[in-house]
């Protein structure tokens, strides 16, 4: 599947699922406040498709910037602190979750290790390596913290005692690539 037909699909798939949410919300919503049901359905289409207009459009560029190294994607791939001979094996758009903040930019994968790499140079790259100390599961979605990536399942990662957690198109698929990455992988002594 070429850069562009992988931006499209995932950009319509999260206009489809954005406008359904979107559609329930706003019903709700003008029901609550008007009493007329049609009237409510009819002004939740409307602004639903407004919604879904605005926020795919950024979600496209988003993505369509990440795959080509456009704009502040650009030069990502030459920040990754890599050894001789490593190689990059899978690389994604990603958003870094913290307790107060979500960070967007790049998540790499390479022969030995995965990397963060933030969009912003003041923001710290994240470097975990990947050996059989590597934890590696699925955050179920938490509506608690909603700000925080909640609304979806995110990755998380962990080794010795440090946790990270991102938001990426396919969390299953990174969590099982990096459980099997990490079997393969010598123990190294955890830091």
């Amino acid at each position: 599947m070429g850069k562009l037909t992988r931006v499209l699909a995932r950009s319509l798939w999260v206009a489809v699922v954005f406008f359904g949410c979107m559609c329930v919300v706003w019903a709700l919503g003008f029901s609550a406040v008007s009493g007329r049901l049609i009237l409510s359905l009819w002004f939740a289409v409307k602004a639903s498709a407004v919604a879904t207009l605005a926020g795919s459009a950024c979600h496209f560029i988003q993505l369509l910037c990440f795959e080509y190294r456009w704009l502040w994607y650009r030069g990502l791939d030459a920040r990754i602190p890599r050894h001789p001979g490593e190689e990059i094996l899978a690389s994604e758009l990603a958003f870094q979750v913290g307790e107060i903040y979500v960070r967007d930019g790049g998540l790499y994968l390479t022969t030995n290790q995965l990397v963060y790499v933030p969009t912003r140079r003041r923001w710290h790259t994240t470097v975990v390596p990947v050996d059989k100390n590597l934890l590696c599961s699925v955050a179920p979605m938490d509506l608690r913290a909603f700000f925080r990536g909640g609304i979806r399942p995110r990755l998380r990662v962990q080794r010795g005692g440090e946790e990270h957690l991102f938001i990426v198109w396919r969390p299953k698929w990174w969590a099982r690539i990096l459980r099997e990455r990490s079997t393969q992988a010598p123990r190294a002594q955890v830091d």
